[in-house]
């Protein structure tokens, strides 16, 4: 017996027919294909092979929507469990708890798998910041969503499509010689 992973991310329970008859092993198959009894949000359905008495279960975990507010506060645990610095982990909490969430509840979102493209170029557009604080709020927004993709919340990162924003940073250069006198 071994445990094998679906394509969807079902779980099955491997078990030998433990026959060499086509007929006997297309009949347990059918049985594998039969529609799972629903209990909820795990689903598990017995199969019982014509050869052997042993029993397997189909297990399906099926997602829940993921709220933003959880979502959101799954990412500041995680952000706090890596031991992020304070200052790090304080912007993170004024662009996540007080920007981004408050953003979201006055736009009527409140399910992570609303958030689109669109919505988030217009959250960008509330952005009042300057160039090279946008783009680094934009770095901090793209890897949220990329948690959630990771953490199987959404199915595909909105944040895909968002352009890249130009920073035109006056290069440090040395003090001139009489600046230097000075």
């Amino acid at each position: 017996m071994q445990w094998i992973w679906g394509t969807q991310g079902e779980k099955f329970l491997r078990i030998s027919v433990k026959t060499r008859s086509w007929e006997k092993a297309e009949e347990y198959r059918r049985q594998l294909e039969t529609p799972p009894v629903d209990a909820g949000n795990l689903v598990r359905q017995p199969y019982r092979s014509p050869e052997a008495s042993a029993v397997a279960f189909r297990v399906e975990r099926r997602k829940s929507r993921v709220t933003i507010e959880a979502a959101v506060e799954a990412y500041l645990r995680d952000a706090r469990t890596r031991s992020l610095e304070v200052s790090t982990l304080s912007k993170l909490s004024t662009i996540f708890q007080k920007q981004f969430l408050s953003w979201t509840k006055s736009e009527g979102y409140k399910f992570l798998d609303e958030i689109d493209l669109d919505a988030l170029m217009s959250f960008r557009d509330t952005w009042i910041d300057g160039p090279l604080a946008k783009r680094k709020k934009q770095a901090r927004l793209i890897g949220f969503f990329w948690m959630c993709v990771r953490r199987g919340y959404i199915g595909d990162n909105p944040t895909f499509g968002l352009g890249k924003i130009k920073v035109d940073q006056i290069p440090t250069d040395y003090f001139p010689p009489d600046e230097f006198d000075k």
